[in-house]
């Protein structure tokens, strides 16, 4: 491969490495605009996806771009698919942020919840991984990688706690329906942002060792036999 083929590369992953982090700062900031009540917040959040939208189609036409005009193979073939799939995963995660902000008003009319401290431990915790997700890919680090798929079942299980709270409060009567709901919109959002840095886990594993850990590796020649 000729040194503007290797250049191209290292474009990419610069690209990729900006998105992941306006995609972290979106998911930071959408929380915040919960446990700080700050509303003000929750426009920056939105307005900021279009930008994460743009980036995601960049870097997949530059891949597709550079797909057909070197033909890579091995390592190299590897990576622009990873590119491509953390690409699809990182823009999904903002879409995630955004609808985690817009759940911001109904929850902040409300003093506190009793599910809030489960929630914000949760929230604690999948922004950790999303970290962990994005430096793995920045170091090529597996082991980094297989951390993050072992922190999601922390995060499933703060997640059924959130719904189990948010539904022993409604029986109780009150006005807490809309906050009740929203926060219940946050926890499965939140859910889901976990999820996806756990994909971006399995695709930095799949870069580095060429393995396939998605679904238990599960082919379907496997099925067959």
């Amino acid at each position: 491969m000729t040194s503007q083929f290797f250049s191209e590369l290292d474009h990419i992953r610069k690209e990729l490495l900006t998105m992941g982090a306006l995609v972290e700062q979106a998911t930071r900031l959408a929380i915040s605009a919960i446990t700080d009540r700050r509303l003000d917040l929750v426009t920056t959040v939105i307005n900021g996806d279009r930008k994460i939208d743009a980036y995601e189609n960049d870097i997949d036409h530059e891949c597709h771009r550079i797909l057909a005009l070197y033909q890579p193979v091995a390592q190299d073939l590897r990576l622009i698919i990873t590119v491509l799939k953390v690409n699809k995963e990182l823009e999904r995660m903002g879409d995630h942020a955004k609808s985690i902000a817009r759940c911001a008003e109904a929850i902040c009319a409300h003093a506190s919840l009793s599910a809030e401290p489960t929630l914000n431990h949760m929230a604690d915790q999948v922004l950790a991984m999303v970290k962990s997700a994005l430096d793995a890919t920045v170091r090529n680090d597996a082991e980094l990688a297989a951390s993050v798929r072992q922190a999601d079942d922390a995060v499933d299980a703060n997640c059924d706690k959130v719904f189990a709270d948010v539904q022993e409060a409604m029986s109780k009567g009150g006005d807490v329906i809309s906050a009740g709901v929203s926060m219940i919109t946050v926890a499965r959002n939140l859910e889901r942002i976990g999820d996806l840095a756990t994909n971006i886990a399995k695709d930095v594993i799949f870069l580095v060792k060429g393995t396939t850990v998605r679904h238990g590796g599960i082919s379907a020649k496997t099925l067959d036999t």
